[in-house]
C-alpha cells in the first residue's frame, strides 16, 4: 500500500460519473492514509471537460466512502476544486 494517491486533472475529460466512483474505490482500498483529486466547477469547452458540482460530489463522496472523512478545498481558482478522502484512523 501506498500512503497516498493524488489524482490531477484524471477525472475532467469527458468519462461517465459512474467510472470516476469506480476509481476512487479501487484508489481508496491502494492507500494507507487518503485520496486527493481535483474537478472543475465550470468548463468553458463543454465538449471536452465535465463540470461538477462541489456540493454534490461532497454527498456522493460521504455516502460512497464512510470510512474517510472528506473535505473539499475550492479557494484557489475560480473553476477547480480539490477533493480530499483522509482515512479515518481508529485507535484502541
Amino acid at each position: 500500500k501506498v500512503d497516498w494517491i493524488v489524482a490531477s486533472g484524471t477525472f475532467n475529460a469527458l468519462v461517465p460519473e459512474d467510472w470516476m466512483l469506480f476509481r476512487i474505490s479501487i484508489c481508496t482500498k491502494l492507500v494507507k492514509r487518503g485520496v486527493a483529486f481535483n474537478l472543475l466547477k465550470e468548463s468553458e469547452d463543454a465538449s471536452q471537460l465535465i463540470p461538477y458540482d462541489p456540493n454534490d460530489i461532497m454527498i456522493k463522496m460521504v455516502k460512497s466512502f464512510p470510512e474517510f472523512e472528506v473535505k473539499i478545498t475550492q479557494n484557489y481558482l475560480t473553476d477547480d476544486f480539490t477533493v480530499f478522502l483522509n482515512k479515518r484512523i481508529i485507535e484502541f
